[in-house]
């Protein structure tokens, strides 16, 4: 494997294993109804802040 691969693979895979584990801290941890808007509240103040950039 080149270098370049390995990095590209590496940053590839950052994302999967977030959003897999993610997806399994999700079966066994159910967030009340103040978290779950607290955190999807992060999560479109992050998107808008992104696309206010462009």
């Amino acid at each position: 494997m080149t270098p370049l691969f390995q990095q590209i693979l590496t940053y590839g895979l950052i994302p999967t294993v977030a959003l897999t584990g993610g997806g399994v801290l999700a079966l066994f941890i159910r967030f009340g109804v103040q978290a779950r808007s607290a955190i999807l509240h992060l999560a479109s103040g992050v998107v808008f802040s992104v696309a206010d950039r462009n």
